[in-house]
């Protein structure tokens, strides 16, 4: 295996582009080559080089996620802001649940959207799903 038996140390650069070394990330390579896909079912996954989700040792991340029913031809370009929202965060929870983690381990999201002054109906399906209990 490539790196077999090696350790790896975190290096830190910051916003004045000095480096620190950080040995207490350390993360053995053996953990570090261990890699789940999880597949969004896309025909395209193989010629394009893209999976839902990749969990490699305890981090996951999820590729970007767009409103599609994979199952249904439903004209989801009419559903408002917030029903596109909510689907997709459902899709990349999901998805994390898939590669072995919970909603509650999330730590950063991003949703883009076309038009700005919908944002509070985009930030209302995410506290739907991210809310802290």
């Amino acid at each position: 295996m490539l790196f077999e038996g090696q350790d790896f140390e975190a290096t830190v650069i910051n916003s004045a582009g000095q480096a620190s070394r950080h040995p207490e990330v350390s993360v053995s390579a053996r953990q570090e080559l261990d890699r789940k896909m999880v597949s969004s079912g896309s025909p395209y996954e193989g010629s394009i080089g893209f999976s839902r989700a990749v969990r490699m040792g305890s981090f996951i991340a999820v590729g970007g996620t767009a409103p599609i029913l994979a199952e249904s031809t439903e004209q989801i370009e009419q559903w408002s802001v917030y029903e596109q929202a909510h689907l997709c965060l459902q899709i990349v929870a999901k998805a994390v649940g898939d590669a072995g983690g919970a909603l509650e381990n999330v730590v950063r999201t991003r949703i883009m959207l076309t038009d700005m002054s919908q944002w509070r109906e985009a930030a209302r399906a995410r506290s739907c799903c991210y809310r802290i209990h």
